[in-house]
């Protein structure tokens, strides 16, 4: 593409002059020193350099601006196949670390409006004396269940007055066994708080995992609601 490249038809000629410079021009090429060659393959590949994307990845996300210069670092010291193992690697690890640790936010009602948005990022969205709504961020399985546990818990915490608890479960596709089992002692747990339990947004195979789960029982089907408005102005009367 640099040299100008507009079709296929460039890799074939391309191929075709790498196997004839193989097959008849290596003996031009034996006695060159490697610096040399190292300099040709240097000066082939310098357009591919982007020191602005790094710029870009390190504003837009600290997880992938580390993943770019581990596997930079990593081809440089070890080797480009070593370098690309470890980029996989950490990538998986990174994945494995946000799924597992989804973030929740206390909702809160922005003026003249039905929509409900993080209070940290909307500090003019409005809360309920006595209620408190919380987002769950993510999926909840077996990895994940005990960090949304302890965060939710926290909210509590930092809200004493609080006796209506109404969990947004818009973010949550699926949950299983090892959650629902967690779920329901949390729910049982808070329940002997004297803090009541209402969910908003819970999608219909997910509701199915908790009627199996027997959340559906405790908590009551008349607190599953379509909207966080409905359950807002349902734990309000």
């Amino acid at each position: 593409m640099a040299a100008g490249a507009r079709s296929q038809v460039a890799n074939l000629f391309a191929a075709i002059f790498c196997l004839f410079t193989l097959v008849w021009l290596t003996p031009l090429f034996r006695n060159m020193p490697q610096p040399a060659l190292a300099a040709i393959v240097i000066a082939a590949m310098l357009h591919l350099t982007k020191p602005k994307y790094l710029r870009d990845l390190f504003a837009r996300n600290r997880w992938s601006f580390a993943n770019a210069v581990i596997v930079i670092g990593a081809e440089l010291i070890l080797g480009v196949l070593q370098g690309i193992a470890l980029g996989v690697v950490f990538a998986l690890l990174t994945l494995i670390y946000r799924s597992s640790h989804p973030q929740g936010a206390v909702l809160g009602r922005l003026p003249d409006s039905e929509a409900y948005r993080d209070v940290q990022r909307h500090p003019e969205a409005v809360t309920y004396p006595g209620l408190l709504i919380w987002r769950i961020g993510g999926d909840l399985f077996f990895a994940s269940i005990s960090h949304v546990g302890e965060r939710l818990k926290a909210s509590l915490d930092a809200r004493p007055d609080v006796k209506r608890l109404l969990l947004d479960f818009s973010q949550v596709n699926f949950i299983d066994i090892t959650a629902g089992d967690s779920l329901l002692n949390l729910i049982k747990d808070l329940q002997n708080r004297g803090i009541s339990i209402a969910l908003a947004r819970v999608r219909d195979s997910v509701r199915d995992d908790m009627r199996l789960a027997g959340i559906e029982a405790i908590v009551g089907p008349r607190s599953f609601y379509e909207r966080i408005t409905d359950g807002v102005r349902a734990e309000q009367r």
